[in-house]
C-alpha cells in the first residue's frame, strides 16, 4: 500500500490512537511505527494475539508494565569506553527490575495462548543484574558509601578531614581578634577551598594563603595555614573518590554489555506484549471486533464506524458514531 493511500486513510492518526493505549514508551514507539500487513497469515495472527492476550488477561490481568522504560540506548552505550553514569545505571536496574513482574506474570499463563507465551518467553531474569546495580547506586542515583571497600575509606577519610576542618574554623571564629578582622563572620568557599573573608587591613592577623581579593580590593579570601595540608589531603581524597566512583561505574557498565543481547531481546519482547495489550484496550474501549479474515478478497464491514470519528466522538460531546454496511 503506497504512502499516498495511507494518507488519505489517515492511518498515521489511527497509529497514534493505539500508541495512546499503550502502557510504556516500548509499545508506543512500536505502535508509531505499524505497517499494514500484506499477508492473510500475518493478520490472523495478529487478531489471534489480541484474542489471546485477552484470554490472558481474564486470569491475572494484562501484563503489568509500570516502572519499564526504553533504556535500549544506555544498554548500547554501556559497551562504550565512556559507559554509563549513575543516573543511567539506575534507569537500567529501574526497569530490569520491573521485569519481574511480568515474568511473574507469564508464568501464570496457560497452554491455551501459545502465541503469547513464545513472546514472554524472551524476556529473561534480570533480578541479579539489578541487584548488583542498586547495591552500588542509592534511590538518588548517587554511588553509595559501600560500593567498594576502597569508596568507603576515601569517603571516611574526607569526613574525617572536614570535621577536622570544622574544628580550626569553629576555634578561629571563637575568637574576638579574628572575627573583627573578617568582612562577615562565615567561612566561604574559593577555588575548592573554605577561606575566610579578612578585611584587607588586617591581613598580618591571620597567617595563611590568599587565593583572590574582591572585586574592590577591600576583601582577602585567606585560607588559614591550619587548615592547608588538611584542604590538601581533601583535594586528594576526592581525586582518589572520582577514580574510585568510575571504576565501579566501569564494572557496572560492563555488566549491563555482557547481558546486552539478552536485555534488548527482552525489551523488544515487551514491546510487542504492550502493543498487543493496547489493541486489547482500544477494542474493549471501543466495541471493536476480530474480523475473519478471508481468502476471496472479498471486503465485507457490517455495521463499521471510522475510528478516528470513535475518537472525535470521545473527545467531543460523545455523539453517536452512526455505523455504515460497507461491501
Amino acid at each position: 500500500m503506497d504512502q499516498h493511500t495511507l494518507d488519505k486513510l489517515q492511518f498515521d492518526q489511527v497509529r497514534r490512537c493505539i500508541a495512546s493505549c499503550c502502557a510504556c514508551s516500548l509499545g508506543k514507539t512500536l505502535a508509531r511505527r505499524i505497517e499494514p500487513a500484506r499477508k492473510a497469515e500475518v493478520i490472523r495472527r495478529w487478531f489471534e494475539q489480541v484474542q489471546q492476550m485477552e484470554a490472558a488477561a481474564e486470569g491475572d490481568g494484562l501484563p503489568p508494565l509500570g516502572g519499564v522504560t526504553d533504556i535500549r540506548h544506555h544498554v548500547r552505550d554501556a559497551g562504550t569506553p565512556a559507559g554509563l553514569d549513575s543516573h543511567e545505571l539506575k534507569r537500567v536496574s529501574e526497569t530490569l527490575a520491573a521485569t519481574s513482574n511480568i515474568n511473574r506474570w507469564a508464568a501464570s499463563l496457560t497452554e491455551s495462548t501459545p502465541l503469547i507465551n513464545a513472546i514472554a518467553e524472551r524476556i529473561g531474569d534480570f533480578g541479579p543484574v539489578a541487584a548488583q546495580i542498586d547495591r552500588a547506586i542509592d534511590e538518588r542515583s548517587r554511588v553509595r558509601d559501600d560500593a567498594s571497600p576502597r569508596l568507603l575509606e576515601i569517603r571516611r577519610s574526607i569526613e574525617q578531614a572536614r570535621q577536622q576542618i570544622d574544628h580550626v574554623f569553629a576555634r578561629l571564629l571563637k575568637q574576638p581578634r579574628i572575627v573583627s578582622a573578617l568582612q562577615y563572620p562565615n567561612p566561604t568557599i574559593r577555588e575548592d577551598r573554605r577561606v575566610l573573608p579578612l578585611k584587607t587591613e588586617y591581613r598580618a592577623e591571620i597567617k595563611g594563603i590568599v587565593h583572590r581579593s574582591s572585586d574592590t580590593g577591600a576583601t582577602l579570601f585567606i585560607e588559614p595555614a591550619e587548615v592547608v595540608q588538611l584542604n590538601n589531603a581533601i583535594v586528594s581524597l576526592r581525586d582518589d573518590e572520582r577514580k574510585e566512583v568510575s571504576r565501579i561505574l566501569g564494572e557496572l557498565s560492563f555488566l549491563v554489555h555482557q547481558n546486552g543481547a539478552e536485555i534488548i531481546r527482552a525489551l523488544d519482547a515487551i514491546a510487542v506484549l504492550d502493543l498487543i495489550a493496547a489493541k486489547v484496550r482500544y477494542r474493549t474501549s471501543r466495541d471493536g471486533v476480530c474480523p475473519e479474515i478471508r481468502d476471496d478478497q472479498v471486503l465485507e464491514l457490517p455495521n463499521a464506524r471510522h475510528p478516528l470519528l470513535l475518537e472525535l466522538s470521545r473527545a467531543d460531546d460523545g455523539r453517536e458514531v452512526v455505523p455504515i454496511d460497507a461491501r
